[in-house]
């Protein structure tokens, strides 16, 4: 009986030494898109996009479609520039 109680006492500890691991990452998205001229509607290659906010912060150049993508954004409220 002894080691049944033991056995379920280490199962629990295991799952609570897990747990904070699991639950304390912060929900991540991608954010992606292609940067066009307003008016000619032509994508433009070489254009910076940044993202700067209180939490996160990072800057990339779009590629020669205009495309850019950043992964590993916190998901809170963010404006591109």
């Amino acid at each position: 009986m002894l080691s049944k109680f033991t056995g379920v006492s280490i199962w629990i500890l295991s799952l609570f030494s897990i747990a904070p691991s699991v639950f304390s990452q912060s929900p991540v998205q991608t954010i992606r898109g292609t940067v066009i001229d307003q008016n000619s509607e032509i994508p433009l290659p070489g254009a910076t996009i940044s993202i700067n906010s209180s939490t996160f912060s990072r800057g990339i150049i779009s590629d020669d479609k205009g495309i850019f993508r950043i992964e590993g954004v916190l998901l809170v409220a963010i404006i591109l520039k």
